[in-house]
């Protein structure tokens, strides 16, 4: 029984991403009775990249994050293209190559846009095989992050959990006290919004997203049980899907009311109906936060997310030292 007690002081954050970047600060010496630690840093984007000047400059902004040596990790939440844009191998190559230009590790979860969507856009491709192609290219060996100096993740591909199916992408780690765990709940409620006809059935899209979830459900059991067993500070939650979006209609919120039940179950600060932050429960504030101005990294920045109406006149990538590359 010593299980009660212990999650009721268990800090939980659940990161949302609508940003293009965010530094995320936890100091948990603030969340007695767990041990104290020192403050953590650490970045995380999403969303990105979309725009043209988003990809001609992607690879190099993943590169000025290592000069911020404040980071210690750096997690990707999803959505590495526009939605209705091709979903090729050669593009997911190409993010891939730009993520492991970051100096230390780096996370990544998918996101809508590069797999369920697929169906959508000029060139509709079936969405199972798009998240096959995801789990070859970027989770491979499992068990390892992205980055120039990779680390050692815990991924529930790695472990049966008595399921059919167990996620690679599910993954977890420990740093400062605190465990981080990825869970691959995308958008487009996930991944029920209906499939283009003729671009796979609904038994196929039923089927993949059964699957998903019953390992999505063990895996968040599993966190927790982690973070039980760890004593950590806080349980770091990531995932692309805002299981609250307040633009959407219920019924296309749908695909996540099990994982938000979940939740609740265990953590009862948590209740189904929305996010109510009481105690030490945190969501994760989704405002952007971009490197500060005149850092290496800014320069990146404000060109890869660029206000339209700051940009100088007749800006282009060449123009900024920049290869534009192509589209996949």
């Amino acid at each position: 029984m010593a299980r009660m007690p212990f999650l009721s002081r268990l800090a939980i954050v659940t990161m949302l991403v609508t940003t293009c970047f965010e530094s995320g600060v936890f100091d948990t010496a603030r969340q007695p009775p767990a041990p104290a630690t020192h403050a953590l840093t650490f970045g995380v984007m999403g969303d990105l990249p979309y725009t043209f000047w988003q990809r001609a400059m992607f690879g190099r902004f993943i590169e000025a994050l290592s000069t911020d040596a404040a980071l210690q990790f750096a997690i990707h939440l999803g959505d590495i293209k526009r939605g209705g844009t091709p979903c090729s191998d050669a593009y997911y190559h190409s993010i891939r190559t730009a993520f492991n230009r970051y100096e230390g590790a780096l996370m990544y979860t998918p996101g809508d846009n590069e797999w369920t969507d697929c169906h959508e856009g000029a060139q509709p491709m079936h969405p199972v095989d798009r998240l096959g192609a995801l789990r070859r290219i970027f989770f491979h060996p499992p068990g390892q992050s992205l980055g120039r100096q990779p680390r050692q993740v815990q991924t529930q591909g790695q472990e049966s959990h008595g399921l059919r199916t167990a996620l690679v992408e599910n993954q977890a780690w420990t740093e400062a006290g605190i465990v981080f765990g990825l869970l691959h709940v995308p958008g487009s409620n996930n991944g029920l919004a209906p499939w283009t006809p003729g671009v796979g059935n609904v038994s196929e899209q039923m089927h993949e997203f059964e699957m998903r979830l019953a390992a999505d459900l063990a895996w968040l059991q599993t966190l927790f049980s982690l973070a039980e067993e760890r004593e950590a500070a806080a349980l770091v939650l990531g995932m692309q899907a805002d299981m609250w979006d307040g633009s959407e209609p219920p019924e296309r919120l749908e695909g996540y009311t099990v994982i938000v039940q979940t939740l609740a179950r265990l953590d009862p600060r948590l209740r189904p109906a929305g996010p109510r932050l009481t105690g030490r429960f945190a969501r994760f504030s989704h405002r952007p936060s971009p490197p500060q101005r005149g850092s290496a990294a800014w320069g990146l920045y404000s060109s890869a997310c660029p206000d339209p109406s700051s940009r100088p006149r007749g800006w282009t990538p060449s123009s900024a030292g920049i290869s534009s590359g192509h589209d996949s």
